[in-house]
C-alpha cells in the first residue's frame, strides 16, 4: 500500500489549490507559458479522438477520467463539445471541485445537474482511493462502460517522483479500454542540462514578469491588488524552485525517458504534438 505521508507533503504545497483555489483561473496565465495553447491542444486532441478513432465513434456516452481535475479546464470544455459525456474528476484538493463546480454552473446554468455529468473523488492520485480499481467502480452504471475512453491529467505528474511518476502512468492504463487515449499536459524538462536550464530560467523569468506587470490579454489578473500578485509571485517561484520535479520525454543512456516509460506499461503509439520550453503533451494510445 503506497506510504500515505508523500501525498500529504504534496497537499501542502500546493497553496495554489488549497488556500488559494478561487485565484487559481485568474492567475495561471502568469505561471505557464502558453497556458491557453496548451489547453486548446489538449482539447482538440480529444475532439479528435472522439470524432474519428473507431473505439471512440460507437455512438457510446462518452466517458474520461481527469486526473487533478483541478477547475475544470478541460473538462468543461470536452462535455461543451459532447454534452451527454460523463468525467470522472480527481483531485486532491477539496477547494478545486469547488470551483469546478462553480464553473460548471457558471458554464451551463444553475439548472443543469452536475451529478449527471460529473463524479468527483477528493483523493492523491496515488492513494488506494484512486486506484484503477475504485477509479472504474466509480463509472456510473448508467455509462455502461468498464473503461475510460479517454484518461487526461494536466500540470499533476510532474510532482512526482520518477517511481511514482511511472506507477500513476500504470494506473492510467489500467483504466483505459483498448484503443483509450492517455493525454499528459505538464511540464518536462530535457536530456541536455543546458537546455533544462535554459527552459526553466525562461519559466522562472515568466513568473517574475508576468506578476510584477502582466500582460494586456491577462486582464483578469491586471485587476489584483499589486500585494496580492507580489505574494503569489513570490511562492510560484518558491513552488517551482523546491517542489517540481521535472524529468524528460526522451530517454538517455543513464534514464528512462516518460516516452519509454509509457511504452514499457504498454501503450503502443506515443507522441508528443505540443513543446514550449518546459510546457508540453504527452499523448498515448492503448
Amino acid at each position: 500500500m503506497p506510504n500515505p505521508r508523500p501525498a500529504i507533503e504534496r497537499r501542502r504545497k500546493f497553496f495554489y489549490a488549497e488556500t488559494l483555489a478561487g485565484l487559481y483561473d485568474r492567475t495561471i496565465d502568469l505561471v505557464v507559458p502558453q497556458y491557453r495553447l496548451l489547453h486548446e491542444t489538449m482539447v482538440h486532441l480529444i475532439q479528435n479522438h472522439f470524432e474519428h478513432h473507431p473505439s471512440a465513434t460507437t455512438g457510446r456516452r462518452k466517458v474520461i477520467l481527469d486526473i487533478g481535475s483541478g477547475t475544470g479546464a478541460e473538462a468543461l470544455r470536452i462535455l461543451s463539445e459532447f454534452p451527454s459525456s460523463h468525467i470522472v474528476a480527481v483531485d486532491a484538493c477539496q477547494p478545486m471541485h469547488i470551483e469546478l463546480r462553480r464553473n460548471f454552473a457558471l458554464m451551463f446554468g444553475e439548472e443543469k445537474d452536475f451529478e449527471e455529468h460529473f463524479t468527483t473523488i477528493t483523493a492523491d492520485l496515488l492513494s488506494p482511493e484512486s486506484s484503477p480499481e475504485a477509479l472504474l467502480s466509480a463509472l456510473p452504471e448508467h455509462c455502461g462502460q468498464k473503461g475510460f475512453q479517454a484518461v487526461i491529467t494536466a500540470f499533476t505528474i510532474h510532482h512526482l517522483s520518477h517511481d511514482e511518476k511511472k506507477e500513476a502512468y500504470r494506473r492510467a492504463y489500467s483504466c483505459l479500454e483498448p484503443g483509450g487515449l492517455f493525454i499528459n499536459g505538464d511540464l518536462f524538462s530535457y536530456v541536455s542540462p543546458e537546455l533544462s536550464r535554459q527552459a526553466h530560467e525562461y519559466d522562472i523569468k515568466w513568473i517574475e514578469t508576468q506578476f510584477s506587470h502582466p500582460s494586456p490579454e491577462f486582464q483578469e489578473a491586471q485587476s489584483l491588488i499589486k500585494e496580492r500578485r507580489d505574494e503569489m509571485r513570490r511562492r510560484w517561484i518558491e513552488h517551482y524552485l523546491t517542489n517540481n520535479i521535472l524529468e524528460p520525454l526522451e530517454s538517455s543512456e543513464a534514464n528512462e525517458g516518460q516516452i519509454d516509460m509509457l511504452r514499457s506499461i504498454g501503450f503502443t503509439d506515443v507522441a508528443c504534438p505540443l513543446r514550449f520550453w518546459q510546457g508540453g503533451i504527452l499523448w498515448a494510445r492503448k
